[in-house]
């Protein structure tokens, strides 16, 4: 008897379990299509379409193998290319607190040209991507890299930020940075395969040498300690023209053909 009561109290349980399991899981269905209806109104209301600039200059836009809009402007020997570096999503507990986020995100004079709706996520939610720039300028047959520079010491930044005066950082970091262009790759600077005698300090490493018919392609990466763990942040893949393939449009194929059997061995040349 005491058996078939225990049996009956687990099946009891179990079944109780079950129905709250699919309480929730209808909830969530029920929030998921909510959303959907809502974001889906407020897309077709502000006329968005996914994944696109409409005030960025045509002549600057290209678009990745996965139809991910990249800005690219020549001048003269600088090219800036803006590409995608964030991504977040809406999901607070109220609808209508994200539309409010999402009309102000909309009146930014960056919303369609550097900032941009991708998708709706699986939950419903809208996804919103920016795009940050990097400038690289080519100078007697070296790559050079537009790189920021603080005139004061970063400790009163830190400092400010320490005591969560963050207006107070930030403004320190705007009045006080400035930009150059800093040298990072030419086929002669690695030794062994290393260089870290800029003037920033960077810890660049020489990758990949391919050698592909009469073009030679080359990667190079950004060493970094993250609390005791070695990153690679960026990595920059490019020919001997200094030409990004994962900037400049679509070059699968060519990527493709970067193989092992094509690598070459030493140092770049």
């Amino acid at each position: 008897m005491r058996h078939l009561i225990n049996g009956l109290i687990l099946l009891t349980l179990t079944t109780y379990s079950m129905g709250q399991a699919r309480t929730e899981s209808n909830n969530k269905d029920k929030n998921k299509k909510r959303r959907v209806e809502v974001f889906t109104k407020w897309i077709n209301e502000n006329n968005i379409v996914f994944g696109r600039l409409p005030k960025a200059n045509p002549k600057d836009l290209i678009y990745d193998c996965d139809s991910t809009p990249i800005l690219k402007q020549i001048k003269g020997d600088t090219i800036v290319y803006w590409t995608k570096s964030s991504w977040y999503t809406t999901g607070g507990i109220y609808l209508d607190d994200d539309i409010k986020q999402l009309n102000k995100l909309i009146e930014e004079k960056s919303f369609g040209l550097t900032d941009y709706v991708e998708k709706l996520d699986d939950q419903g939610n809208v996804v919103l991507a920016s795009l940050w720039r990097e400038g690289f300028k080519i100078e007697n047959d070296s790559l050079f890299r537009l790189t920021s520079f603080l005139k004061i010491p970063e400790d009163s930044i830190t400092k400010a930020i320490t005591n969560r005066d963050f207006k107070l950082a930030e403004r320190l970091v705007k009045d006080n940075t400035y930009f150059k262009f800093v040298l990072i790759f030419h086929p002669n600077i690695f030794k062994d395969r290393a260089f870290t005698t800029n003037e920033v300090g960077d810890n660049i490493t020489l990758d990949h040498v391919w050698k592909v018919g009469e073009k030679t392609y080359y990667e190079i990466s950004f060493n970094r300690d993250n609390f005791g763990t070695m990153i690679k942040f960026p990595i920059y893949l490019f020919d001997d023209e200094y030409r990004f393939l994962k900037y400049d449009g679509c070059n699968k194929s060519e990527i493709d053909q970067l193989t092992k059997d094509k690598e070459v061995t030493g140092n770049a040349r």
